[in-house]
């Protein structure tokens, strides 16, 4: 029997999973409600559109790509300058909130799961990443795990200390990137670039409930999206709510469920409950799996993990063990990390 095609989708929620692991604290500046706080309080201590946000609480500003998307609407051009604003503030609150004692945590749980996959190949091939996700911690795990990386379209490297592979399984970040910005004939990946939040260089598609993405490069990448999916057997969504800011991202789930004949699989890797939540707002989605219907997962439905990631994943390992795949003796490095059998 062939080994099933899997494709992942990450979203915020698996940042955050991987500050709980790396720093063993919640974060709730990386969620959209805390950074959305934090880009309101920014903003009204700029000394040109403090008087504007005047009136304006942080406490009822629970979403920030809402928000940007109404002033937007306004169309006059001290709103367009006060959006401008926002989404830099929205890049900086990112970047400062994923360092911990002024250095960036490690991506250890996406480094264990791309791990993972390289010990079962007879059971499940990786076919790609899809990233919903700004920062470069997807990046920086394909890099180290699979010893490059590969965007699925043209790049050159400056300023970052990466190795690029056709070979390699893609990683689509499908709203760019703070660390991508447009050469003549590369797109070219710039962590200093990502560090001094130069927004005007960033190719990027910042927070806003509708996302262009009908020029290049992002016309490509949801085209090479779209292709991954067609193509797969299960799809895993890690800390992804599929929001009403989701639009693009739910056209592509619906459109390629349609297009692949037999619908793939989907499993929704986040709490139980907002497994049902996102199963009720999209039931047009095919063959949704909460985490309690997902194999070894019963038990994270009567005990709530605080990190459902880490849990998940865990609980992906117990089963392959007992497959008889020996994950300790393949040297495998962040899998020996997690299960506790080996130190840093």
């Amino acid at each position: 029997m062939p080994p099933k095609k899997v494709v992942y989708l990450f979203g915020a929620g698996a940042t955050i999973a991987e500050w709980q692991f790396a720093v063993g604290e919640t974060r709730e500046e990386l969620s959209l409600k805390g950074a959305s706080e934090w880009v309101i309080t920014k903003a009204k201590e700029d000394e040109n559109f403090g008087e504007m946000l005047s009136d304006v609480s942080t406490d009822n500003i629970n979403d920030i790509e809402l928000y940007i998307s109404l002033l937007e609407s306004v169309r006059t051009r001290e709103y367009s300058d006060l959006t401008s604003l926002l989404r830099s503030l929205f890049c900086r609150s990112i970047q400062e909130n994923l360092k911990y004692k002024g250095e960036p945590i490690n991506p250890n749980l996406t480094m264990t799961l791309f791990e993972m996959h390289k010990a079962i190949v007879d059971d499940e091939l990786f076919v790609g990443t899809i990233s919903l996700n700004y920062d470069n911690l997807l990046d920086r795990a394909h890099n180290e795990v699979f010893k490059g990386l590969n965007y699925g379209i043209r790049f050159k490297l400056e300023h970052a200390d990466y190795t690029l592979g056709e070979n390699c399984s893609p990683l689509i970040k499908l709203h760019g990137s703070f660390n991508w910005r447009r050469g003549s004939r590369f797109i070219i990946i710039d962590e200093e670039q990502a560090q001094a939040v130069e927004q005007a260089q960033m190719l990027w598609i910042p927070p806003s409930v509708e996302k262009e993405n009908d020029s290049y490069p992002f016309n490509l990448l949801w085209g090479k999206a779209s292709e991954m999916l067609n193509d797969c057997d299960i799809l895993r969504i890690i800390g992804c709510k599929l929001s009403q800011n989701d639009w693009g991202l739910m056209s592509l789930l619906f459109n390629t469920q349609l297009e692949s004949g037999g619908a793939y699989k989907i499993e929704l890797i986040c709490p139980h409950d907002d497994g049902t939540d996102i199963k009720k707002r999209n039931g047009f989605l095919k063959n949704a799996y909460r985490l309690g219907e997902l194999e070894n997962c019963q038990d994270l439905v009567d005990h709530p993990p605080i990190n459902v990631f880490e849990s998940w994943l865990r609980s992906k390992l117990a089963i392959h063990r007992g497959k008889g795949v020996q994950f300790d003796q393949l040297g495998l490095r962040h899998i020996d990390l997690l299960m506790g059998e080996k130190k840093e």
